[in-house]
């Protein structure tokens, strides 16, 4: 029988140390630094999200799993690759739908490494802007 896995998303560093989660909690948490990695995570109901891992400024590297809809479409907007400068800024929840939770809202800027200019993000109420953390 084959072995059918890509164990290659599996190795993680090769210290063995993995990074710790960064989590957006509160409206203000953001996160600024380079892209160090980005993958796609299979979750155990055999979804998949983005998931980056990205070094501060204090040389701390953190993972952030894309599982807010609003962040999977600010990164997916700004496309960040690995080498690039990121900013996530958690700006505010949004309007919650009937028996929902409000859904939460983010700013991601985009430096490319290559200094190639990154997409233009899309139009975005007037609040604070992640663009200054990097």
């Amino acid at each position: 029988m084959s072995n059918s896995i890509d164990w290659g998303e599996f190795g993680g560093s090769a210290d063995g140390q993995y990074p710790e989660k960064f989590r957006f909690n509160e409206p203000g948490d953001s996160l600024a630094g380079i892209v160090r990695d980005v993958r796609i995570a299979t979750m155990p109901d055999g979804s998949r999200l983005p998931n980056l891992e990205i070094e501060d400024a204090n040389g701390t590297t953190w993972s952030v799993l894309a599982g807010p809809v609003g962040l999977q479409r600010a990164l997916s907007a700004q496309r960040p690759a690995t080498g690039d400068k990121i900013s996530v800024l958690f700006t505010s929840f949004g309007e919650a739908k009937p028996g929902k939770s409000a859904p939460k809202l983010f700013d991601v800027q985009v430096k490319r490494g290559d200094q190639t200019p990154a997409p233009a993000p899309a139009p975005a109420a007037a609040a604070p802007s992640a663009s200054s953390l990097i």
